[in-house]
């Protein structure tokens, strides 16, 4: 892998800018970082198992589903920028979900071992790392605080605006629906609601945001 693809990793893994990391370091992660081409419905993992590495997101997204199914049971939906599969491997567990291609995907992936011993023998990149974990957990949070109290039609608006790319939530309105873990036909109710008003336009697979502060409005986003 080239230096360029570990300035990528360093950048997206820091706070700023990637020059945190000197070109050392960057040269050492490199050999370690392969690029794979994840096609729709490619399973990185199962429930159970341990990963066999990690892989950083460059495009495309990866679903963490509970459920044996990808209409089941949904944790989250990971995009560019994101990672999937090192919690396990940092806990030493196996994964308490399954990690599947939601679309297809290009990651940039880094071998179990090899992301062990970078961590450990690495402080600057064990530190990016954690950084950008503790800001995964921070939303998370941040999250399930916000649906607390609110009713359905506040929870759409708000995975709308949460998880939308470029105006667009790329998921199917079942997906919606096991992101809130609720019903479909009661999110689908909720859905046409907003395109009357003008807020969405359904489509096959995706909504589109088509007010973004009718949207704000009703998910009570005061920003």
């Amino acid at each position: 892998m080239s230096y360029v693809d570990a300035r990528w990793v360093a950048k997206h893994l820091s706070r700023s800018e990637a020059a945190l990391f000197t070109r050392d370091e960057l040269e050492q992660l490199a050999p370690m970082l392969h690029p794979v081409q994840l096609p729709q419905g490619h399973v990185l993992f199962q429930r159970g198992e341990s990963p066999a590495g990690a892989w950083i997101i460059q495009s495309g997204w990866v679903g963490l589903f509970a459920g044996a199914t990808r209409g089941a049971g949904v944790i989250a939906l990971m995009g560019p920028r994101q990672c999937v599969g090192e919690i396990p491997l940092m806990l030493d567990e196996v994964a308490p979900y399954r990690a599947e291609a939601f679309s297809e995907s290009t990651c940039l992936f880094i071998e179990a071992a090899d992301l062990h011993y970078a961590l450990a023998a690495n402080p600057t990149f064990l530190l990016r790392w954690t950084i950008k974990l503790a800001g995964r957990v921070a939303r998370v949070q941040g999250r399930v605080v916000e649906m607390l109290g609110t009713n359905l039609r506040e929870q759409v608006a708000r995975v709308l605006l949460h998880e939308c790319d470029d105006s667009v939530f790329p998921f199917s309105q079942e997906v919606c629906a096991a992101m809130l873990g609720a019903s479909r036909a009661p999110v689908n109710q909720v859905l046409k609601e907003l395109e009357r008003d003008g807020a969405v336009r359904l489509g096959y697979g995706h909504v589109e945001i088509i007010d973004h502060d009718q949207i704000a409005a009703v998910a009570g986003d005061e920003t």
